[in-house]
């Protein structure tokens, strides 16, 4: 293998990648690495002169020789005029394919010609860069033609793999910016039942809310359910389910119809669960939790030490565990979780002014969002519809943005994504 066709190979080895678990930016990323190296294949073609070969390009006219002008002084050296030599890497596919077959038949030629001894002064005339002739035996002039045609079929080869993978990279960001990341974060003490009844009745109906805002939209559905430390844990200290899609709803099933309300006393471990959300696949641009709670977390700054449901905070000093809620928050800010809090009675104030307060001063493109909820089956759809909607017409319309700047410059702006009606309803 010549070392122009080993490089040639060397360079298109760029399978594998796995776009599938790929998050928005990611992708993004990667859409633009592959145009770079695509836009940098034909710009070096372009920036470099093409000289034929005796031992390496036979049958094959020689590019014309570039000349420099003595250098005067104080003007630049001269460089004569030549048309911009044209290169494996800079041909469309169908080029690369019609020019392979052309070799293909001056090859045959060429081992006619040297087999048989005629047409030697017609080969001599077109070959520039060949003085003579007789020292260039068959065997040669076929393995360097063989080489030649390699190195053509190599870059047809690598040409139809990177459209390939730039094509599956931008369908695969087409999904994911149609992706919606829905977490249902709920409290599941003993004052939740109306709620818990809620998400195991609806849960599939999640599912379903997203396309009925937008025909396009794909859910994907991750469930927390939390309790408290020591003997006001219940059942569990926690309930957790990652994402899924409706292809496989029936796990997220299993897990949440078992929980039941019960444990509790006062303040709960809310902190712990946003240290559970944060460890989510989340993946898709629309990415909310909705919090469903009736209790703040531990810490007295988050309500100011009255007592919750008739008795003190059991930890004041905060989360035993070491976790602070400002911290976790700034994560899913900066990850462009959008929280969404349905408010249930006003023992939660507090510590949903200062949530609000850390999203407001965070850098991530996310929200904090209030929605009054009544405590009870009737009110739970609309307040998850209502918050889904919101959270997808800000992703969608910044998607779009991101994919035009993305796109600038290569291929062209994003179409702009057409939001239904639906939105300024429901908002």
């Amino acid at each position: 293998m010549s070392s122009a066709t080993a490089a040639l190979e060397g360079d298109w080895d760029l399978l594998g990648k796995d776009l599938e678990g790929m998050s928005e930016e990611e992708i993004v990323a990667e859409i633009a690495c592959l145009e770079g190296q695509a836009a940098g294949r034909t710009g070096a073609s372009a920036g470099k002169p093409h000289v034929a070969s005796a031992s390496h390009e036979v049958g094959v006219e020689a590019a014309p020789t570039v000349a420099t002008a003595p250098d005067t002084g104080g003007s630049a050296p001269a460089v004569a005029a030549a048309p911009a030599p044209t290169t494996p890497a800079a041909l469309s596919v169908a080029e690369l394919a019609a020019k392979l077959e052309k070799l293909q038949m001056e090859n045959d030629r060429l081992a006619h010609v040297l087999a048989t001894g005629q047409g030697l002064t017609q080969l001599n005339s077109r070959t520039r860069g060949i003085a003579s002739l007789s020292s260039y035996d068959t065997a040669s002039a076929l393995q360097a033609s063989a080489a030649r045609r390699k190195s053509l079929a190599a870059g047809a080869a690598g040409s139809a793999t990177l459209e390939r993978q730039i094509r599956e990279a931008k369908e695969r960001l087409a999904i994911t910016q149609r992706g919606v990341d829905v977490c249902i974060v709920m409290d599941c003490t003993g004052s939740m039942s109306n709620c818990i009844g809620a998400v195991k009745s609806k849960a599939l109906d999640i599912m379903s809310l997203a396309p009925m805002v937008h025909p396009d939209a794909a859910t994907r559905l991750a469930f927390v359910g939390y309790r408290d430390f020591g003997g006001e844990a219940g059942d569990a200290h926690f309930v957790v389910h990652d994402f899924v899609d409706k292809s496989s709803f029936s796990s997220l099933q299993m897990t949440v119809q078992p929980v039941r309300a019960c444990g509790g006393g006062n303040c709960e471990d809310v902190t712990g669960a946003l240290k559970k959300v944060t460890e989510l696949s989340w993946r898709s641009s629309t990415r909310l939790l909705i919090h469903f709670g009736d209790a703040p977390c531990h810490g007295s700054r988050y309500h100011d030490g009255v007592h919750i449901n008739g008795s003190r905070d059991s930890y004041p000093a905060g989360n035993p565990d070491g976790l602070i809620p400002e911290e976790l928050l700034k994560q899913l800010a900066t990850c462009r979780i959008d929280y969404h809090f349905a408010r249930i009675n006003c023992n939660t104030d507090i510590m949903t002014s200062i949530f609000k307060q850390v999203y407001d001063e965070s850098p991530g493109a996310a929200i904090f969002e209030m929605h009054n909820y009544s405590d009870n089956s009737q009110s739970f759809m609309p307040v998850v519809l209502k918050s889904i909607t919101s959270s997808m017409r800000r992703s969608y319309c910044a998607s779009s943005s991101r994919s035009s700047a993305a796109s600038s410059g290569s291929s062209g702006a994003a179409p702009k994504v057409v939001l239904p009606d639906v939105y300024d309803r429901l908002i």
